[in-house]
């Protein structure tokens, strides 16, 4: 099976969702499985291509477009606006990416705005996408996230949703 597995931050960060990630990437390698590793390149000091435990990891600039609640300085929505033309630009470079590597299921995990752009490429691609969520990523549970109507459409726009608890599920899809 080819798996994309795309993660918000990757090692040599850590934390939780770095941990998560890596090792499930190790585990589906470890089991025959062609892994590869997208996620944001963060810091931007990161190379963007490398080879982490004979996985490769590919780092991209997704600038964030999501608009957040109240008002924002000046500078933030300039500095968005500006970035149009890069997000379209990677958007499309991972389109043709996940096309390359036709992946058998894209698993993006921690769901803040870099996931949006791999939920649009991969739908557009016709690839399944299980979105899972950790928890800190949802408003409130427990830091107040800026997106809740963003995750609530990743939840539509995924395939398959998993949550790491009942109470989870059950805030994001409203039942």
């Amino acid at each position: 099976m080819r798996i994309l597995l795309f993660s918000s931050t990757y090692p040599p960060l850590i934390g939780g969702v770095e941990t998560v990630t890596r090792r499930l990437a190790r585990e589906f390698k470890g089991r025959g499985h062609e892994v590869t590793v997208v996620t944001n390149r963060y810091p931007r000091t990161l190379r963007p291509r490398e080879d982490i435990d004979g996985i490769t990891v590919i780092r991209r600039l997704y600038p964030n477009l999501l608009p957040s609640p109240g008002l924002r300085p000046i500078g933030v929505l300039v500095k968005q606006a500006v970035s149009i033309p890069l997000a379209a630009v990677e958007l499309a470079r991972l389109y043709r990416l996940i096309k390359r590597l036709r992946p058998d299921v894209v698993n993006a995990h921690y769901f803040s705005y870099p996931v949006v752009y791999v939920l649009i490429a991969a739908r557009l691609a016709g690839n399944p996408v299980v979105l899972c969520f950790h928890g800190s990523d949802v408003p409130a549970v427990p830091y107040p996230a800026t997106y809740p109507w963003a995750a609530r459409w990743g939840c539509g726009a995924a395939t398959r949703v998993i949550c790491c608890s009942e109470n989870l599920r059950s805030y994001l899809l409203n039942d």
